[in-house]
């Protein structure tokens, strides 16, 4: 679910009075580090908070590797000297991965469990997939596959860096939500498909079944497998935007705390808490300071028993602090994908399952470069763009699985 770690620059003198009540120092003893990433700038300042005019608290210079902790919009947190943690600007950080990335040339190629052609097969991968190459042998690749290694035939992978395909032709002026024709496109594709038992690829193919006929249109139209777009709607929410009549939704206590906790802490905090070093964990909320706290995120009752007192306390700042329905966009995001408030984007979520789809794709087209990231199947750099770069690995395998169910299931 796309969470606070992206917003514009307006937004990031409202993040700064949370970040002042946040640890200054990040132990990596209890912060495991994911994402690292290489300097481009001959020298690059490092600020205090995610804003050009914020005071500058150190240097670092072309070729350093930092860690990276999170996107905040156009800004990257990182850990640059001593373990302490400074922002500096994103456009000027090439993000890292361990593997190498390939491309598969064939079209269909075997992934086997050893490097030789009478080892059992465990899948298959198709022309223009993207592969983590662990290691280059005489002939063969040691791949990541479905969150195990295996091996690939090393003739049919590029290992060249995988190409971008050039940006898609789309009106940036005009959502996709505001389109008439898009407004009776069917939802449903012409050529539904029998529900396999398996758990995911059940959720696939009713996914397939709800929406595949829309999702196929507009993936055309930004020259994206379709199998691809599919894939996000099952790991974001399962395929569904609603449960029990209800929109899906989920409270984020530290967004509330950016918008409104900083104005009002003694309020915010009788009512809510959350783990300041890991903020997206450990939220508790309670109705009044006599009453024991509960957990958050157990159920859609308790998501929804938040958001309806958090709307007590300030509608508008409780519902951008609300990820919303099938793509689970957030409601600060609501410039982003076309409404002019979270009120507006929370009404119109909550009358159509459409609105939820168009907005995957708006929130996409925002920032191109997520387009190009999922044209090319690179799923953990899309990851790091929409999720951030909590756990852009295990997000990556997620989409990977229900991208290759979707191959082996859809209609050709």
């Amino acid at each position: 679910m796309p969470l606070f770690n992206r917003r514009k620059k307006a937004d990031m003198a409202l993040y700064n009075a949370v970040e002042k009540r946040t640890a200054p120092i990040i132990s990596k003893k209890t912060k495991s580090i994911e994402v690292k990433g290489k300097v481009k700038a001959k020298l690059l300042n490092v600020r205090k908070t995610p804003d050009l005019n914020a005071k500058v608290i150190g240097q670092v210079s072309i070729g350093q590797i930092l860690d990276v902790l999170n996107r905040l919009g156009e800004w990257y947190q990182v850990i640059y000297k001593n373990n302490k943690s400074g922002y500096v600007y994103a456009k000027y950080i090439e993000l890292l991965r361990e593997e190498k990335s390939g491309i598969v040339t064939a079209g269909v190629l075997n992934v086997r469990e050893k490097p030789n052609t009478t080892s059992l097969v465990l899948g298959k991968l198709h022309k223009n997939d993207v592969v983590n190459v662990l290691q280059e042998l005489q002939e063969w690749v040691r791949i990541k596959y479905n969150n195990k290694e295996a091996y690939a035939y090393k003739q049919f992978i590029s290992l060249s860096d995988v190409p971008i395909q050039p940006n898609p032709v789309v009106n940036s002026t005009t959502f996709f939500y505001q389109r008439n024709d898009l407004a009776s496109f069917p939802l449903a594709p012409s050529n539904p498909i029998t529900v396999p038992s398996g758990y995911h690829e059940a959720i696939a193919a009713k996914t397939w079944n709800n929406y595949g006929g829309l999702i196929k249109k507009i993936s055309d139209e930004l020259q994206i497998d379709v199998a691809t777009g599919l894939s996000v709607l099952c790991v974001e929410s399962s395929g569904q935007g609603f449960s029990n009549d209800k929109m899906i939704i989920r409270f984020e206590n530290h967004v509330l705390d950016m918008f409104w906790g900083k104005n009002n802490i003694d309020k915010f905090d009788e009512h809510f808490k959350y783990n300041k070093k890991s903020r997206r964990n450990d939220h508790y909320f309670r109705a009044s300071k006599n009453d024991d706290w509960e957990v958050c995120h157990t159920s859609q009752d308790m998501e929804w028993k938040v958001l309806n007192f958090a709307m007590t306390l300030d509608e508008t700042n409780a519902l951008k602090s609300i990820s919303m329905g099938a793509p689970q966009v957030m409601g600060f995001n609501h410039k982003f994908i076309g409404y002019s408030t979270p009120q507006e984007m929370f009404t119109m979520f909550n009358k159509d399952i459409r609105f939820h789809l168009l907005a995957l794709f708006d929130f996409c087209k925002y920032k191109p470069e997520r387009i190009r990231f999922l044209q090319r199947r690179d799923f953990y750099q899309f990851s790091v763009e929409y999720n951030g770069t909590a756990a852009p690995a295990q997000y990556e395998e997620r989409l990977k699985k229900y991208y290759n169910i979707f191959r082996s299931i859809l209609p050709s």
